[in-house]
């Protein structure tokens, strides 16, 4: 069994909690439920949760019965040995049903994305976080980044709703994160993203990272979040070959990150539109750093 304690926090005051938030398996046009089970069962063992319809899993581009084949997937594939946390998102309605499956489907918790085009106010924000709480039951992190950076106005108002227990932090520098986190205490738990940039943010009080390379190498993501803890001068030198085989093509992340799984585990690497696909270029990129970890004993 993972032994989190609890999805949203650190595994102990001495480790990080880490979230590797999963891209989407699609084949024939159709979500592939084998590779996301292939992919859960991998992870079983890393003492990680895993994040899935979250950006790089393509939220947007899946339907709801979709989203649901993905989360239940997951579910079955974890074995109860990884909580599976659910990304939400669109309007409330359909943020709503959607959650509504997550629970029906078994997820541990939600992380509810941020809204795209729109830029409800504070109040509004926090009624869209009640409905989707009180209508599945399940707890919720807010995902602040650019498109809705949760300041203290929000926070103000999200810490009276039900089932808010924290926010994923990408919006602002590490001296505001560090006011926001002197300011709320222990009332909430703070998320950052990537490993890489991270030290100053847990420094700060951030006990959980999200990371992307925790699909491909979970040993990999904790070294790193080890050099991080520890205050280590340098993180792992494969985490600078990391950062440059998942950016080897503007715009192709996501698929770049399928090939690597592709490799790994069999992956299909359709992306959907308007994602761009990998080129042969950035495919071989990507076949070189997971061979390149493989050799090194950081992945099987």
């Amino acid at each position: 069994m993972a032994t989190t304690q609890g999805w949203g926090t650190a595994v102990s005051p001495d480790k990080l909690g880490l979230v590797a938030f999963m891209p989407t398996p699609v084949r024939g046009g159709q979500v592939d439920r084998e590779a996301v089970q292939r992919q859960l069962a991998f992870l079983r063992d890393s003492e990680i949760s895993v994040g899935v319809l979250g950006g790089i899993g393509e939220f947007y581009a899946l339907s709801l019965s979709e989203s649901l084949e993905v989360i239940g997937a997951a579910v079955e594939g974890s074995q109860s040995a990884v909580p599976v946390l659910a990304g939400i998102g669109f309007a409330t309605r359909e943020a709503v049903r959607l959650a509504v499956g997550a629970a029906r489907e078994g997820a541990d918790g939600l992380v509810i994305n941020p809204p795209y085009y729109v830029h409800p106010t504070p109040k509004a924000f926090a009624e869209h976080v009640r409905a989707v709480t009180e209508a599945s039951g399940l707890s919720a992190v807010v995902y602040s980044s650019e498109f809705l950076s949760v300041d203290d106005r929000y926070l103000e108002l999200l810490i009276d709703v039900p089932g808010f227990i924290g926010v994923k932090e990408e919006a602002v520098t590490a001296d505001e994160f560090h006011r926001r986190v002197r300011s709320w205490g222990d009332r909430l738990v703070w998320w950052t993203v990537g490993e890489r940039g991270s030290r100053e943010f847990v420094k700060a009080g951030a006990g959980v990272v999200t990371s992307s390379l925790a699909n491909i190498s979970p040993t990999l993501s904790h070294a790193c979040l080890r050099a991080v803890m520890d205050d280590a001068a340098d993180l792992p030198p494969f985490m600078e070959k990391w950062n440059v085989a998942r950016r080897a093509e503007p715009g192709a992340e996501i698929a770049v990150l399928k090939h690597m799984l592709s490799v790994l585990r069999g992956w299909p690497v359709e992306v959907r539109a308007p994602n761009t696909p990998a080129s042969s270029d950035a495919q071989r990129e990507a076949g070189r750093f997971v061979e390149e970890l493989r050799s090194e004993g950081w992945c099987a």
